[in-house]
């Protein structure tokens, strides 16, 4: 299984951040215990780069999968993946990464990691997929997000979601729980 984890690109020194990091190496180990493959953004650094780390420690099956732009094609020096994909825009690259990922899990990031999220949500709405979408909200980090997203059902511009359309996790352990439940 190909395994998306959007998330941030830098390092900030939140709380936010320290706590997402110790859930991104969990998502590492999940993965690589898994013998999933971790597909991303291709960054070094913040918890992108953590994950790649991680899962590099380990001897393993996993196969990691960059999908960049060609702006910021140098970071795939700094990587040893098994297949590097760079486009030119951002639209190529989501469809790319909604095309070669089976799940979609979100952590903490920035602009890049929010449009993402939207835009698997609307590409699962116009049924363009069925992938599971999670999300890690660690001190509500997403809840503006979300609390737009309901917004625009709660005034009709968007029909009713079902109960499973996306899963939310605000702990560890609450985000492992779902991640083992789609295994089986």
């Amino acid at each position: 299984m190909n395994v998306f984890v959007g998330c941030s690109s830098r390092e900030p020194q939140t709380e936010v951040f320290k706590k997402s990091c110790d859930v991104a190496k969990q998502i590492a180990r999940w993965i690589v215990a898994n013998n999933h493959n971790y597909v991303f953004g291709a960054s070094p650094n913040g918890l992108m780069g953590v994950i790649y780390n991680e899962i590099c420690k380990n001897p393993i099956n996993s196969k990691i999968i960059a999908v960049t732009l060609r702006c910021w094609a140098d970071d795939l020096e700094k990587l040893k993946c098994d297949l590097s994909l760079t486009l030119s825009t951002l639209g190529e690259r989501k469809n790319v990464i909604f095309k070669y990922s089976n799940i979609l899990i979100f952590l903490p990031g920035g602009l890049g990691t929010i449009d993402e999220l939207v835009s698997a949500m609307e590409s699962k709405r116009s049924h363009e997929h069925k992938k599971e979408i999670v999300i890690f909200n660690p001190d509500g980090y997403f809840d503006g997000v979300l609390e737009a997203i309901e917004d625009t059902i709660d005034k009709g511009f968007t029909g009713e979601l079902s109960k499973n359309f996306f899963r939310v996790a605000d702990t560890k352990e609450e985000l492992l729980r779902i991640l083992n439940t789609l295994q089986q």
